[in-house]
């Protein structure tokens, strides 16, 4: 390494030769970056044709008459949740309490949820105390 750096600049050269050191490196830096603006670009131009072409196909697909009417929103039964979510806080409960036999009487959201949020944060503020002596 150090042969091949004294072909390129001396052990101590003079401030003509720092300087042009310093241009060439600085213009390979400049080169460097514009190629890869270059590059970049050219990627660009692809991704905008592809979004053209998309718009396109979109605007096309628009344009067809709906063969279906748009699916309407799931009517809930009276208690307010359906079986598959029925079926997810169960299996949630379930897990938690490592398969102990229970039986889940009712769901229903917390009325006074703000106790959960109390709690978070109260151990957030606890946390950051500094330790006293």
């Amino acid at each position: 390494m150090q042969i091949l750096a004294s072909n390129f600049i001396e052990l101590y050269p003079s401030y003509l030769q720092m300087t042009n050191f310093m241009l060439v490196g600085f213009a390979v830096v400049l080169i460097a970056l514009a190629c890869l603006s270059f590059i970049t670009s050219i990627v660009g131009f692809f991704f905008c044709q592809a979004e053209k072409l998309k718009s396109k196909a979109a605007a096309t697909a628009a344009a067809a008459p709906a063969a279906a009417p748009a699916p309407t929103a799931p009517t809930l039964p009276k208690g307010g949740l359906d079986g598959a979510h029925l079926a997810v806080i169960t299996a949630a409960v379930y897990s938690v309490l490592n398969g102990a036999k229970c039986r889940i009487v009712s769901i229903s959201p917390s009325q006074n949820s703000s106790m959960w949020v109390e709690s978070g944060r109260m151990s957030i503020f606890n946390s950051h105390n500094p330790k006293r002596k």
